[in-house]
C-alpha cells in the first residue's frame, strides 16, 4: 500500500496518501508545507492555478508560494499573501510600497499607477520623489504625486489630471468625450463599455468619442451608435 507522495505512470500525475493509504484532496499541509490536490482527481497543483477565484503558485518541492515569487514562464514578479492568493494594486510590504497590475499581478517598475484611495498617480520605482525622467520626459513627481492639468500621457499611458488629482469617468474636453477608467484612471480606446449608460461606445487613439460608421480592418464595417 502507498503512503505520502505517489507518481501514478498510468495516470500521469502525482498524489498523495495518508498513513492510511487514504488519497487526499484539497489544501493539505505535510511537515509544514502548504501544497494543493485537484478536489476531484487528487492531483497535485504544480505552478499557477485557479482556486475558487484566486490565483495561487505552487512548487513540486516548496509547495505554496506566498511573499514575492518570480514566475519564470512569465517572466514576471508577483505578490502572494499569506493565504497564498494573489494580490493587486499598492501594497505596503515590510515598509516598503509596492505596485502590482490591476489585472495580471505584475509588479511595476519604473513607472506610474492610479493610487485609487488617494486619487492620486504615483510613481514607483527607484525615486520616490522629484522631477523624474520615463520613456524621455520628465515628470513632476516633487510631492510624491504626478502634478498637472489636461491630458497627461506617461509611457503610453493617458490620465486626466486637476493638479494632484486624476479626474474619472466620461469627461467632454474641447466638444469631444472621453473615459477614464475608475478603476486604473486611463483614457480609453477603442470599444468601450460604459457601465452606468449600459452601452458601448468607440473612442480613437486619440480617446475622442466616435459616432456613424467606423471601418475596422480585422473585423469589417460595424456600427458605432
Amino acid at each position: 500500500m502507498a503512503t505520502g507522495f505517489t507518481y501514478l505512470p498510468d495516470q500521469k500525475k502525482t498524489v498523495y496518501y495518508n498513513e492510511a493509504g487514504q488519497m487526499l484532496y484539497g489544501f493539505q499541509k505535510l511537515n509544514g508545507v502548504t501544497y494543493y490536490f485537484d478536489s476531484d482527481l487528487g492531483t497535485q497543483a504544480v505552478g499557477q492555478k485557479n482556486i475558487k477565484g484566486h490565483w495561487y503558485y505552487f512548487d513540486a518541492k516548496k509547495g505554496m508560494a506566498t511573499g514575492l515569487t518570480y514566475l519564470p514562464d512569465q517572466k514576471k514578479v508577483v505578490y502572494y499573501n499569506n493565504q497564498g492568493q494573489m494580490q493587486y494594486g499598492q501594497q505596503v510590504l515590510n515598509g516598503a510600497t509596492y505596485y502590482f497590475d490591476l489585472i495580471t499581478g505584475e509588479q511595476l517598475k519604473d513607472n506610474v499607477a492610479y493610487n485609487r484611495k488617494k486619487g492620486q498617480i504615483n510613481y514607483y520605482g527607484k525615486q520616490a520623489h522629484g522631477m523624474i525622467n520615463l520613456a524621455g520626459k520628465t515628470y513632476d513627481f516633487t510631492k510624491g504625486y504626478l502634478q498637472g492639468h489636461g491630458l497627461v500621457t506617461v509611457k503610453g499611458q493617458t490620465f486626466l489630471l486637476n493638479g494632484n488629482k486624476v479626474v474619472t469617468g466620461q469627461q467632454r474636453l474641447n466638444n469631444h468625450w472621453y473615459y477614464f477608467s475608475p478603476t486604473s484612471g486611463k483614457m480609453a480606446t477603442g470599444l468601450t463599455y460604459l457601465p452606468d449608460q449600459k452601452k458601448t461606445v468607440y473612442y480613437n487613439a486619440q480617446g475622442q468619442m466616435l459616432y456613424g460608421n467606423k471601418m475596422s480592418a480585422a473585423t469589417g464595417i460595424y456600427s458605432i451608435m
